[in-house]
């Protein structure tokens, strides 16, 4: 039997993940003053991630997620934190679109669960450990089938923007996920479950390393240089020189919605003639380097390739680990 429990959680936590929540508290300590002195870019941002979230989740599982804007809009509307609770059937609907009748045995482990996260958010159980170890008991529950997984996901991020990540109430965590490793963390850290025997540890490593990507790309959209804001021509050089591959203006202006079009077609321009950037590939399909770095990457962003989907497919089969119940479909 499984027992909802999770202010054991931080009693030996693996040293990456420790390593992780120290990267991610330590950019976190700036958010006051970034949230200050960007204070007219956020609005814009905030109310772009929920579209940018909702076109992730529908490459992640392979389904229709026209809801799940709306629902990020809801979540991030509230004032107050979120709680696994009886809303949350209501949650699946708008999401999915589909209505769901909860068993009495999901419905009792459903209760047991939302109890448990509540006596360790009163205790301050760091939220980057039982966020995503309650959202993994979630999707072994699953009270909405294979369909849970989408709105367990949708949730998380409501759950942790609502405990002080303002990171995540502009960049979309489902876009910072790896396919693959999505997909191996979920299977390992549901191998036992049924027995009490699982380790969360998997999935809460996965989640905390999107936490990051994250972070650094809240930062590197909004950088500061002694408390201060930066012009929108030296942040347009921070993040090509921050970017693992060259990035185009499109890509750019995502990243820091505030900057626009014209803005980055002017200072790219400059940048080039001034040997900073080079432009790598056609007119059409351009993106930008530090001069002498073209050579590193194709352009192509990392983490998002070569997952199978979880969700709806024609033809799927089913992939099972040992006594989950999360069940992954190839669609």
């Amino acid at each position: 039997m499984h027992l909802f429990e999770y202010s054991g959680l931080t009693a030996e936590i693996p040293a990456d993940i420790f390593d992780s929540i120290v990267a991610i508290e330590r950019m976190r300590a700036l958010d006051p003053i970034r949230l200050s002195e960007y204070r007219s870019a956020m609005p814009k941002a905030e109310q772009l991630m929920p579209r940018s979230a909702a076109e992730a989740a529908r490459y992640l599982f392979g389904a229709n997620m026209a809801g799940y804007a709306q629902a990020m809009l809801g979540m991030l509307g509230a004032e107050e934190r979120l709680f696994f609770d009886a809303g949350l059937p209501a949650l699946h609907k708008v999401v999915t679109g589909e209505g769901t009748e909860i068993g009495d045995d999901d419905l009792e482990a459903l209760s047991q669960l939302g109890e448990s996260f509540r006596m360790a958010d009163d205790v301050e159980v760091n939220p980057l450990l039982l966020v995503p170890a309650a959202v993994l008991d979630l999707i072994n529950i699953a009270p909405f089938g294979e369909s849970t997984v989408p709105t367990a996901m949708a949730l998380m991020q409501g759950l942790l923007a609502t405990r002080g990540f303002p990171s995540l109430r502009c960049i979309a965590i489902e876009g910072m996920i790896d396919k693959e490793d999505f997909e191996e963390a979920l299977i390992e850290g549901s191998i036992g479950w049924g027995d009490g025997a699982n380790d969360p540890f998997p999935f809460v490593r996965c989640v905390c390393e999107a936490v990051l990507l994250c972070e650094r790309r809240f930062d590197n959209a909004y950088p500061l240089d002694m408390g201060r804001k930066l012009d929108k021509s030296t942040r347009i050089l921070n993040i090509i020189k921050s970017s693992r591959e060259p990035v185009s203006k499109a890509e750019i202006c995502d990243i820091a919605p505030d900057i626009s079009r014209r803005t980055a077609d002017s200072v790219i321009a400059e940048l080039v003639d001034a040997q900073l950037v080079e432009k790598v590939g056609s007119f059409k399909d351009a993106r930008y380097a530090p001069s002498g770095t073209s050579l590193r990457g194709s352009g192509r962003r990392p983490g998002l390739k070569g997952w199978v989907r979880i969700g709806i497919g024609a033809h799927r089969t089913s992939v099972i680990s040992g006594d989950a119940r999360v069940r992954l479909y190839i669609g």
